[in-house]
């Protein structure tokens, strides 16, 4: 676990309780967030994509997105798992932002919905979502949420499709990566922000 992780895991274990949602209505606390999360490359790559890129479609790693985010990859496994005992070959699993704790991926992808087919022993795996701001009203950040979606509705920044490149593996090496990766040190408070 690198610095910026093991940092990030402590201000949400202890700095972020006593933050109130309503810290968020100041800009200059906003700022502050921004800048914070802008220290991953990801989120940084994604607020600049929002502000500057036009619309443009990102690509992340489906694989990278899935495996190191322990409680993503079990939900996953078992969703193939049931899969293939009742004959299915397709299938769908909506991840919640409270799920993903590697702050690269927390803080730039938030939620997404992943897409699996099956195909013999292959199974290929896909990721899509929505890079997007609104109102909502049961996030700590629903007022920095609102300010962003501003500047997307007065023009200053557009709302743009991740999407996961392909991840081709099969049941047995999902089956082997499960027993190898144990799980990182994860917050012990979860918040969707």
């Amino acid at each position: 676990m690198n610095i910026s992780t093991t940092f990030d895991l402590y201000l949400t274990d202890y700095l972020l309780p006593k933050v109130s949602e309503v810290s968020f209505k100041n800009r200059v606390f906003c700022l502050f967030a921004m800048t914070y999360i802008s220290i991953f490359k990801l989120p940084r790559k994604f607020l600049i994509n929002y502000f500057r890129g036009n619309g443009k479609e990102m690509v992340i790693e489906s694989k990278k997105l899935i495996i190191s985010n322990h409680v993503v990859f079990n939900k996953i496994f078992e969703e193939i798992s049931d899969s293939i005992n009742k004959g299915l070959t397709k299938g769908s699993i909506n991840i919640c932002q409270t799920d993903v704790y590697e702050p690269n991926f927390r803080y730039s992808i938030g939620s997404f919905t992943i897409y699996y087919s099956l195909n013999g022993e292959s199974i290929e795996i896909n990721v899509k979502s929505d890079y997007n701001f609104k109102s909502y009203p049961e996030r700590l950040t629903k007022y920095l949420h609102s300010w962003l979606y501003s500047m997307s509705i007065k023009g200053y920044a557009m709302n743009f499709k991740i999407r996961g490149n392909s991840w081709t593996t099969s049941f047995s090496e999902l089956a082997s990566t499960k027993e190898s990766n144990k799980p990182k040190r994860i917050p012990k408070n979860t918040y969707v922000y």
